[in-house]
């Protein structure tokens, strides 16, 4: 039979998490008396945040509504991509070419700058 030490000492070696009775140790091997806190993050589990950009504004230059996504020209003259998921629900079938759009850019080294959190009107939230 094998003591309290190498039975716990053996199980953290393994990477294996102790269980509810087992003592805590350490990397010093010295005994903690509680378990860290748990962090929760906002968003679902396994998901990543939502991304974040800088606030921009633009004008609609095209739709392709059945393949759910569009362009946008920015104040720079440059086409920015968005896609049905970065608009609020039912906003997306209202936007005409033309329209003035706020929203975020997110600039991306691979596929270019992309607009999230698209809304209708120069309102900036």
């Amino acid at each position: 039979m094998c003591d309290d030490y190498t039975r716990i000492h053996h199980r953290h070696s393994r990477g294996a998490l102790p269980a509810r009775g087992d003592r805590l140790l350490n990397a010093k091997g010295d005994h903690v008396s509680e378990r860290p806190a748990v962090t929760r993050l906002p968003g679902k589990p396994n998901q990543p945040l939502p991304p974040t950009g800088r606030p921009a504004r633009g004008q609609i230059v095209r739709i392709h509504s059945g393949q759910s996504h569009g362009f946008i020209r920015d104040e720079d003259s440059r086409e920015v991509f968005f896609h049905r998921t970065d608009t609020a629900w039912g906003t997306f079938n209202q936007l005409l070419v033309g329209d003035t759009v706020a929203f975020e850019l997110i600039e991306d080294r691979c596929s270019g700058p992309r607009a999230a959190r698209v809304r209708r009107g120069d309102t900036s939230r």
